[in-house]
């Protein structure tokens, strides 16, 4: 099989490696452009609107921006005044010279009325100065459902398009006619830019995380859409991370979905009447044999994202980079080595050949077969 695939993976694979040696040039060309000017005077009156802010790549990218002199408007889905995080957030900046402190939003991206609020909020700070520009606005909140599309609930599919794509649109629209405003007033300076963080799972999907690639589908395809139509007046930049080490990845919000998922599934196949022709002992082995894929599946899919996890940083500081630099970004920033260049290639394969591949490395025999 794997000679057979060698062959008709040889076309995609030359240009892949075509493909990333252009992108190193460009990288390198473009690393020649001059970074915006950050002097506090400056970027104090340059707002950042994050979302996302409880942990992760939001929080870290909050507390550099702040590091950095910029006002940031930081959303949390748990209230950043009762829950510590302002707290925790300004002991991180103690010491840092000219930075600021966020301002701590509520924000529930499924919650309209949250949006509301926060776009509110910063359109009464833009009215306090004439020289305030709102200059970025990153979608950073999401969420991320696991488990194999049979035990799947349409509610599983609709949380997560709840948030990390209908979430990106609230947010876009509540927030375009600010960022536009930004333009007329600075049109000598770099367009506003709204960021998405997508996923690796927009490009290449993998068994066990169906809800959550489908729903980075759909916002890239989205984002694809508004960057066509808001050209003229703000850039939109997806960034597009492969696993890295993230309370999504390494903590235990995934693996406790993936349970639900699971006990959801087998809860409603109890309550179905049993087929006549099946006997009891059937029944039983096929229990059996559904729990032990289960339980390899469980300890193979979080061991596989973990063994490739890169440190969060590195996409941290391209969301920094995106927001503050003087050079218009990319539409898309894929990060990590195997994002940039591997998954790259893969995507590009016949679909038999990655079929093969995503059930040879991310399923157990039992699963795949």
């Amino acid at each position: 099989f794997w000679v057979v695939a060698a062959s008709a993976a040889a076309p995609a694979l030359a240009y892949g490696v075509a493909r990333a040696a252009l992108r190193a040039v460009g990288e390198a060309w473009s690393a020649r452009a001059p970074a915006a000017a950050a002097d506090a005077a400056t970027t104090q009156n340059l707002g950042v609107v994050v979302t996302g802010c409880d942990s992760g790549f939001g929080r870290d990218a909050a507390i550099e921006l702040c590091a950095r002199g910029y006002a940031v408007f930081a959303g949390c889905l748990r209230d950043p005044r009762q829950s510590g995080w302002l707290a925790g957030v300004g002991a991180e900046l103690v010491g840092r010279p000219g930075a600021t402190l966020p301002r701590g939003l509520l924000l529930d991206v499924t919650r309209q009325e949250h949006v509301d609020r926060a776009a509110h909020v910063v359109d009464e700070w833009l009215a306090g100065d004439a020289a305030r520009r709102l200059v970025a606005v990153v979608n950073n909140a999401g969420v991320a459902t696991a488990g194999l599309c049979e035990w799947l609930a349409a509610d599983d599919l609709r949380k997560d398009l709840e948030v990390n794509y209908l979430g990106v649109h609230r947010v876009a629209r509540a927030f375009l006619p600010l960022l536009k405003e930004a333009r007329c007033r600075g049109a000598t300076t770099p367009k506003p830019r709204l960021v998405v963080v997508a996923s690796m799972a927009s490009r290449c999907a993998m068994p066990a995380a169906a809800s959550y690639a489908a729903s980075k589908h759909a916002v890239l395809g989205y984002a694809a859409s508004l960057a066509a139509e808001v050209a003229a007046d703000v850039d939109v930049c997806v960034v597009e991370p492969s696993f890295h080490r993230t309370p999504m990845v390494a903590g235990d919000a995934a693996l406790e979905s993936f349970d639900r998922a699971w006990r959801e599934f087998r809860n409603t196949r109890k309550k179905r009447p049993s087929s006549s022709s099946m006997s009891a002992d059937h029944d039983t082995a096929a229990d059996a044999a559904e729990y032990e894929a289960y339980a390899q599946l469980r300890r193979l899919v979080p061991a596989r994202a973990r063994q490739f996890a890169w440190h969060p940083d590195l996409v941290v500081d391209v969301l920094v980079d995106v927001v503050t630099s003087a050079t218009a970004p990319p539409f898309e920033i894929p990060v990590g080595v195997d994002a940039r260049y591997f998954l790259q290639v893969l995507r590009r394969l016949p679909s038999w050949i990655t079929q093969r591949a995503a059930r040879d490395w991310w399923l157990p025999p039992s699963s795949s077969s």
